[in-house]
């Protein structure tokens, strides 16, 4: 019982003592109101040469205007002149006029009735505006104007496109950057506690010890400082004994106070309420001492000897779960804060915000030992009976219709009813949707922001999940299952396609609060909006299952950045992951080795090996590696490609048997799984064969491309490395019989040929009998090796290719020889002449290819232009006309800039192109054309025979000279030329 009750509105004048209490604690770092009091006082007392406005937002019973009143008795003490009146006497007794003093403090309250008066006042409101821009530019004015509203009235009256943008939209924004906005935010778990600590000792009210038992209170209601006050009054002040379980008893049957304090949907089926429990008092407070698994700590002590190190938004979270209040008589205010710090936090709530921090201060403090409660028995009694109606929305009149159709829904769900499971699939998807929501706006998402596409298929969620600089985008889908037909289960399942290994599924189990729940998100199309506290509080431990989900959106997203980058990166030097990897590939095959083996062997062995097989074709895809000057130049390749996780590395070796990364791995088993069994042997035999076609087109479908469009470096990425794991061998395949079958029909096309490959480094006689032995050798190892089938069949392929020239090609080979051993001198003479002529190509071509390295880099020649101009407008327009051609990535560019003096150089001559172009706006149109024509010019120079043979100048004369006598010397021994000739 309590001598009286306490007024609900900062009218009482008795509240200032229950404020004064409340801040004669030692923690007022921890007092929100306190610190937006200081903030605004701060306002006032500062010396100011025009008028401040501040609009203070804070949602009904926040303590907006008990703040006010705090405001006008500090403001007064230091000399201000101090009004307080309402909007509507504004707009509607003074037409919308009003001024100010020097050294006044104005406040306006209820600002969010100018949505209601515009119908009839649209000019005044325009006038009240209109007075509040000629203030804010009065000169030698020292005043303040508070505009007291609600959040969503604020954003009604003046966010963009509210009443404020659409009565004035010339002035919008400059108007709005002379207004201040500070948001009262609801109070923290200490200051919950000292206000009700300070509101019972005020009413002198006998049940001031309970205080412990509403620990949970805090989280089940929405906690404004109006609500606090009706604790006191409707539940506090009203019991009859002092016990937990009479304030249980109280807090489930009076439905009348439940609802002063949230919404509450009432359900007629008694089953949703569970019997009280006999311990009740256990649950209510959060421990008492049956077991050992949680420490009682003074709140002083774990802030000085442990908190004060900790980042103050991570202690106020932390502290918002762990303080409590344990009263007894004699103690100060601050000697009677406790927390309690689980040995395991995650038990203790499953959302806790860094569960290594209470570890870390499980082992650093002393403490009371106590049994602290497992979240799941809070959620089995309290959750279930106590909890708020999970959505909001603006109009009183909308919740109120959900309300009734949620109660009809209900009374089906209750008995199981079929109708009703569909609704509450949709509300589960409304979950998932909301949880990734969540984890975006925590930061969990990293570089990825994720939002649901328009609904699909009724079974799941479509995520368009974006880079966050850009780079790409890709489709993440989640899958709902369930059974409607079986009404005794009722457990659902979030499957999602990127985690295709056993277990990585997550079950939700559904009871009957948790599907009132569900069925409540049901209802989110209607309008409404989750209530974000509730939310995380309800679905605590479904939120923390889905971790899952979202870390594994956050690998698919890493994994696609590293292909992203990797292969961008090998269009610039214009090498393919491919031909990089069958370095490996055609040592695996060649020696039919396993385990660890060093790069350098690997680079030398199958160096010698494609010398051998090459043939005179530009571009043999079946038989190729990339042109790589070292061994050490191969390590840096692969070595890059180890950080990037495709593939491992183990210092300057690899392992033979398991030299994919973890990121290609998994890649690899999430398309291969989505293939089917069947599909997979199919395309693993064309693949090994080098008769498959159509990879990628199979790759865009797995990866949901046709939901979201991939860019074509991660499908060319993906195909690459789907490519390289089954030519190792990675699924097992028997191709003998049609590799036994190509290797006769080659047989018989082999004769005693010899011929001259020439390449930049050296010159090569080949005898195809010699490479078919190498092919028969390479055939013994095939029986169990799927690397050494595949390697047979593109040496088979060479070798055919090369058996099957003309003849007549020995004759020609033998007369162009000639013509240039007979010609030798004119040869130099010319060659003198073309590298004098070769400088100028080459510096053009120098030149072009910076500029067109420069011009397709968008961005950064936005920028430029941007800088020059600063006409955003305008910018936009040129930022299109270039948005075409991209060759290097943002960072690759800006390294080449700023490491390279002549592209440093260049870089400024193309910002004086961009001057020019900034400087004739209305030739816009044209630089499309412009850019077009130096494209052509490039091509036109590249396509030159000086150019062509830009490669040739590479060697010097003397390298050139002695290659060529080199070919003579072999042509003579050889018996292509006579001797005398």
């Amino acid at each position: 019982m309590c001598e009286r009750f306490i007024s609900e509105t900062g009218a009482w004048s008795d509240l200032t003592e229950v404020y004064k209490c409340v801040l004669s604690t030692k923690f007022t770092d921890s007092i929100t109101f306190y610190e937006k009091e200081r903030e605004l006082l701060d306002f006032i007392a500062r010396k100011k040469s025009s008028p401040m406005f501040v609009v203070l937002i804070g949602d009904w019973g926040m303590g907006k205007t008990f703040l006010s009143k705090v405001i006008k008795d500090e403001a007064e003490k230091i000399g201000c002149e101090v009004r307080n009146v309402k909007i509507d006497e504004i707009v509607v007794g003074n037409l919308g006029s009003f001024t100010v003093k020097d050294r006044e403090v104005m406040i306006i309250d209820e600002v969010e009735n100018l949505e209601n008066l515009q119908y009839k006042y649209k000019e005044e409101i325009i006038n009240f505006f209109t007075h509040m821009k000629k203030i804010s530019e009065l000169k030698d004015v020292d005043s303040v104007i508070f505009l007291l509203a609600t959040p969503s009235g604020y954003t009604k009256v003046f966010s963009y496109g509210g009443l404020l943008h659409s009565l004035l939209p010339e002035t919008y924004t400059a108007f709005k950057d002379r207004i201040r906005e500070r948001v009262l935010t609801e109070p923290t778990k200490v200051e919950y506690f000292l206000m009700l600590y300070c509101m019972l000792k005020n009413v002198k009210s006998e049940s001031i010890s309970l205080i412990e038992y509403l620990n949970f209170l805090y989280y089940l209601i929405p906690v404004t400082r109006r609500n606090i006050t009706k604790i006191v009054n409707n539940f506090m002040c009203q019991l009859h004994e002092n016990s937990p379980e009479a304030l249980y008893k109280l807090l489930v049957t009076r439905r009348e106070a439940i609802t002063d304090l949230y919404r509450t949907v009432e359900v007629s089926d008694a089953t949703l309420f569970k019997t009280e429990p006999e311990d009740i008092g256990r649950i209510m407070r959060g421990y008492d001492y049956s077991c050992i698994n949680a420490k009682l700590v003074k709140f002083e002590e774990w802030r000085n000897k442990f908190a004060n190190k900790l980042d103050p938004n991570v202690r106020r979270e932390i502290e918002d779960v762990i303080t409590t209040m344990k009263v007894r008589e004699g103690l100060s205010v601050d000697d009677n804060l406790y927390v309690i710090i689980p040995k395991e936090p995650r038990e203790y709530y499953p959302l806790f915000p860094d569960e290594n921090v209470l570890k870390e201060a499980y082992k650093a403090l002393k403490g009371e030992e106590i049994c602290a409660v497992k979240w799941e028995e809070v959620e089995r009694y309290l959750n279930v009976q106590l909890r708020d109606f999970l959505l909001e929305g603006d109009k009183y009149e909308e919740v109120q219709k959900v309300i009734e159709e949620y109660k009809e829904e209900t009374e089906k769900l209750l008995k199981q009813t079929n109708a009703v499971y569909p609704k509450v699939v949709e509300g589960l998807k409304n979950f998932v949707k909301e949880v990734v929501s969540i984890a975006q706006k925590d930061g969990k998402l990293n570089n990825v922001s994720c939002s649901p596409l328009p609904e699909g298929k009724s079974s799941e969620i479509v995520f368009e999940c974006k880079h966050k600089d850009g780079f790409y985008s890709f489709a993440y889908k989640v899958k709902i299952t369930d059974d409607p037909m079986n009404t005794t289960q009722s457990d659902f399942t979030v499957l999602y396609t990127a985690s295709d290994k056993e277990g990585g599924n997550v079950t939700i189990k559904l009871t009957h609060p948790l599907q009132r729940y569900f069925l409540q998100l049901s209802y989110l199309s209607k309008g409404l909006r989750v209530r974000d506290p509730a939310f995380r509080l309800v679905f605590a431990n479904e939120i923390a299952k889905l971790d899952l989900l979202i870390n594994d959106i956050n690998e698919v997203n890493k994994i696609y950045e590293n292909i992203y980058h990797t292969f961008s990166s090998m269009e610039q030097v214009e090498y393919r992951f491919q031909s990089i990897m069958n370095y490996v590939l055609y040592y695996k095959g060649l020696t039919g080795k396993s385990g660890k083996v060093s790069v350098q062997e690997v680079y030398e062995t199958v160096r010698d090996l494609t010398d051998q097989f090459r043939t005179y074709e530009k571009k043999n895809v079946r038989f190729t590696v990339q042109d790589i000057e070292t061994g050490t130049r191969l390590l840096e390749f692969l070595s890059d490609l180890d950080k990037k996780k495709l593939i491992k590395l183990d210092g300057t070796d690899l392992d033979l048997d398991d030299f994919l990364g973890d990121y290609a791995k998994k890649v690899v088993d999430k398309v291969l799984k989505r293939l089917g069994k069947e599909d997979v042997e199919k395309i693993a035999v064309e693949i090994v064969e080098g008769t498959h076609k159509g990879l990628e087109k199979k790759v865009k479908n797995i990866l949901n491309a046709d939901l979201v469009q991939l860019d074509e470096r991660i499908v060319e990425g993906v195909s690459d490395l789907i490519r390289v794991a089954l030519r190792s061998g990675y699924v097992k395949v028997n191709t003998l019989k049609d590799l036994d079958k190509k290797l006769e029909e080659v047989k018989g096309k082999v004769q005693e040929v010899k011929l001259i490959t020439i390449k930049e480094r050296d010159v090569k006689v080949v005898d195809l009998k010699e490479l078919l032995r190498i092919a028969l050798e390479v055939r013994k190892r095939a029986q169990d090796n799927v690397a050494s089938q595949a390697l047979l069949f593109d040496m088979l392929e060479a070798i055919s290719t090369l058996s099957q020239m003309r003849m007549s090609i020995k004759g020609e080979t033998v007369k162009v020889v000639e013509q240039e051993l007979t010609t030798i001198r004119e040869i130099r003479e010319k060659l003198v002449k073309f590298v004098k002529e070769a400088k100028a190509i080459q510096h053009t071509e120098d030149t072009l290819q910076r500029l067109k390295r420069l011009v397709q880099d968008e961005q950064k020649l936005t920028d430029c232009v941007h800088e020059i101009r600063k006409d955003r407008k305008n910018v936009e327009k040129l930022y299109k006309a270039l948005n075409k051609s991209r060759l290097f990535t943002y960072a690759e560019f800006i390294d080449e800039v700023y490491k390279n003096d002549e592209v440093y150089s260049t870089m400024k001559d193309v910002g004086e192109e961009c001057r020019e172009i900034a400087e004739s706006i209305d030739t816009l149109k044209s630089v499309k054309v412009r850019l077009e024509k130096i494209k052509d010019m490039l091509n036109t120079m590249l396509n030159t025979p000086y150019v062509k043979g830009l490669e040739d100048i590479k060697k010097d004369i003397s390298g050139i000279r002695a290659n060529i006598n080199e070919i003579y010397e072999r042509a003579k021994k050889e018996g292509f030329v006579n001797g005398d000739n």
